[in-house]
């Protein structure tokens, strides 16, 4: 039997979705877990299928597959502190990690010591003019 499983989850669970079917029918399936020798999802799909006679969970028209443990433990991109000159412009044009995106850096090494001696510049003539 032929049906269309639109969003399929992860071989591990169709796998012991084929393995729990076939051992019912006392059938050898010659998938070995401990190698993880799995065949496609296409394949798996159309076995469960067949075996099932169309009628698991997979194939009803509002199954969701669950949360795979794997994507789950995705880590948020840490977000770096932004020099005081960039703290006005619009998000969008500021892009951390990968991606399309405009990469505006912070200043040079250069400009960050000209812009230090010139604050400690500004520090030394103000505390002349306070004496």
């Amino acid at each position: 039997m032929f049906r269309v499983c639109v969003r399929p989850p992860s071989k591990e669970v169709l796998v012991k979705k084929l393995l729990g079917y076939l051992d019912a029918l006392k059938i050898p399936s010659g998938i070995n877990t401990v190698k993880q020798n799995y065949p496609d999802k296409a394949w798996l799909v159309l076995a469960i299928s067949t075996v099932s006679n169309g009628q698991d969970e997979i194939f009803n028209k509002d199954y969701l597959p669950g949360i795979d443990p794997k994507k789950q433990l995705v880590v948020a991109p840490q977000v770096k502190p932004l020099d005081p000159i960039f703290q006005n412009m619009p998000n969008h044009l500021i892009g951390f990690g990968k991606g399309r995106h405009l990469k505006i850096g912070g200043l040079t090494k250069e400009e960050k010591l000209d812009l230090a001696i010139k604050r400690q510049e500004a520090r030394i003539q103000k505390q002349q003019l306070q004496q």
